[in-house]
């Protein structure tokens, strides 16, 4: 039969718990400049727009932050270039439908822009 024996172990350490500040870390605007790596103009700028909004001694910087990316999706959804890119990527792979007046707009273009890529290489 076998025998089991204790083994003393010594207590494994808690974790010491350290109060957490009940407000949220403000940092000046050249230091969010820092963290969203742009320029202090450019966190003015934001800060005109209503973008990110300043409170007290400076900007709160998880709340910050949040909204500086929910501003660089909005604009990403609203810029026409990336409809048109979009746009191309589906001529491109066939989504578009023939009868559909933007998608005759875009053959076009991407004809004539290979037509002039061709002109391009043949005269080298």
């Amino acid at each position: 039969m076998t025998e089991t024996v204790a083994i003393d172990r010594p207590a494994v350490a808690k974790p010491v718990s350290r109060p957490r500040s009940r407000k949220p870390a403000t940092v000046s605007a050249s230091a969010l400049a820092l963290h969203l790596d742009c320029s202090r103009a450019y966190i003015g700028k934001l800060e005109a727009e209503g973008v990110i909004q300043r409170q007290g001694d400076g900007f709160p910087l998880d709340q910050s932050r949040v909204a500086y990316l929910r501003y660089l999706r909005r604009e990403r959804r609203q810029s026409p270039r990336a409809e048109a890119d979009a746009d191309h990527v589906k001529v491109k792979t066939g989504e578009f439908s023939p009868g559909n007046a933007r998608w005759q707009v875009a053959r076009w273009y991407l004809r004539r822009r290979s037509t002039a890529r061709g002109h391009v290489d043949a005269t080298r």
